[in-house]
C-alpha cells in the first residue's frame, strides 16, 4: 500500500474503485470534490456534475462525520 503524502493525498491509482465516494483533486483544480469511479464508464465523476473535466490524480478517504 502506498503511503499518503504530509498532507494525505495518494496517488489515484492507489484509490478504491468501488463506487465508494471518496476526496480526489488534481493540480488545476482550485479546491478538491468528492468522486467516485465509474466503472461503466472507466472514470472519475463528480456526485455533482458527473464526469471531470480534468481526471483527478490524487484521493484521501473522506472524514469521518461529526
Amino acid at each position: 500500500m502506498t503511503a499518503p503524502d504530509a498532507n494525505g493525498w495518494m496517488p489515484i491509482e492507489t484509490a478504491p474503485r468501488d463506487g465508494m465516494h471518496v476526496l480526489v483533486c488534481a493540480p488545476q483544480w482550485i479546491r478538491p470534490a468528492v468522486g467516485f469511479f465509474m466503472e461503466r464508464t472507466d472514470e472519475w465523476c463528480s456526485v455533482t456534475t458527473r464526469a471531470f473535466h480534468n481526471q483527478p490524480t490524487h484521493w484521501q478517504p473522506l472524514p469521518v462525520k461529526p
